[in-house]
């Protein structure tokens, strides 16, 4: 179930363990790339296309 307000929102994502938030950023990257060219004109590849062969793995965050 989806959190209904912005609030909600909030207080889930600060409720995620660390992982779980670094895996959702890193999973946003293409769709943050395509808005930033579209709003620019310029033409992208759409993120849905690029996941045909899957995602990418996500970096060890963990190893400082």
């Amino acid at each position: 179930m989806e959190p209904a307000t912005w609030t909600d929102r909030i207080t889930a994502w600060r409720a995620a363990p660390d992982g779980a938030r670094a895996r959702a950023r890193w999973e946003r990257i293409p769709d943050n790339v395509a808005q930033s060219m579209a709003f620019e004109r310029e033409p992208a590849m759409t993120p849905r296309a690029g996941r045909a062969a899957g995602p990418a793995a996500a970096p060890d965050l963990g190893a400082r």
